[in-house]
């Protein structure tokens, strides 16, 4: 807002400068300006789209236009009346996992808790704990709040922490648990239910999966404690054709580039390929590139397993 009637201020300057002096009295500061309609299109257009559509029908006649001064008192009052919801909002969101009560649609019974709050989920090999979304609708584009996910991430974490939870791994809204036996993995997994329940979350049970001996988390293949390529991704890289631009180069070499730890002397093999992907060099697609595109497509065809864990 700071920035918007700032460029309001300096349209209103721009209007000093051209001010007929037969019409009356020239203002010496721009706030004395009046906001007249070309001035306050050009203001609604440089704002957000979510802020210009509401901004529009503030609009008047010419002989009522306030100052400039005034228009900015006007747009402090709107920012307020838009913003003061949501950061109550937002303040309830930041209680839950300390108070879940306090939690919009949590009801008291933890039954009926689940069935409002059916859009959070958790799961235990492939898993998946969903943030509300009611807290990334608010989170994600008012108030200066972008990074939901670290949001969402840090209480997630929090709870488990504050409930002791037993070993996991967690990427914001994916947890992944593992055992021996399918009997510790399914106890370790309803410990974390329980924890998550308290803390205001909801399971929905449908996305729970495992335990398995196979599983895929985050778009990795995991088996007997390795990590593999899944056989849907080498299957993919091996049908790419070669590239005919820098760009599809680039493209390419992001795709293999995010499986490199299972390729033994990954850079050695590549380097060809990125050589015509700098700026100084034109597009050449010569036998080097084309030895180093087939071999790096055999290496991710028989790439190696990494692991096991060992917890």
């Amino acid at each position: 807002m700071n920035r918007g009637i700032r460029y309001l201020r300096e349209l209103a300057a721009q209007e000093m400068v051209y001010y007929d002096l037969d019409s009356g009295q020239l203002p010496t500061d721009p706030d004395e300006v009046q906001c007249t309609q070309p001035m306050w299109q050009k203001f609604v257009q440089s704002t957000p789209l979510s802020y210009a559509k509401s901004l529009a029908v503030l609009a008047w006649k010419d002989e009522e236009a306030p100052t400039v001064n005034e228009v900015a008192g006007q747009l402090w009052q709107y920012e307020e009346n838009i913003l003061s919801s949501v950061w109550a909002c937002v303040s309830a969101m930041e209680d839950c996992p300390k108070n879940p009560k306090s939690c919009p649609g949590k009801s008291s019974n933890s039954e009926e808790g689940v069935e409002k709050l059916s859009q959070e989920v958790w799961a235990t090999q492939s898993g998946y704990v969903k943030f509300p979304t009611y807290v990334d609708q608010y989170l994600s584009y008012l108030g200066g709040w972008k990074h939901s996910p670290t949001i969402c991430r840090g209480l997630i974490q929090t709870a488990l922490e504050q409930g002791e939870a037993p070993e996991h791994l967690q990427y914001i809204d994916d947890i992944i648990v593992w055992r021996n036996s399918a009997e510790e993995v399914s106890e370790k997994g309803k410990k974390i239910v329980q924890i998550l329940l308290k803390a205001g979350f909801a399971i929905k049970q449908s996305k729970v999966k495992g335990p398995a001996q196979e599983i895929q988390f985050l778009g990795i293949k995991w088996q007997d404690g390795c990590c593999q390529i899944p056989m849907d991704v080498i299957n993919k890289i091996a049908a790419m054709s070669p590239p005919t631009s820098k760009k599809e180069t680039q493209a390419f070499l992001g795709i293999v580039g995010f499986w490199r730890m299972h390729i033994p002397n990954y850079s050695l093999i590549v380097s060809p390929l990125y050589q015509v992907t700098q700026k100084k060099n034109d597009f050449k697609w010569i036998p080097g590139q084309r030895q180093a595109f087939e071999q790096i497509k055999q290496e991710i065809v028989h790439a190696v397993a990494l692991g096991p864990i060992r917890a």
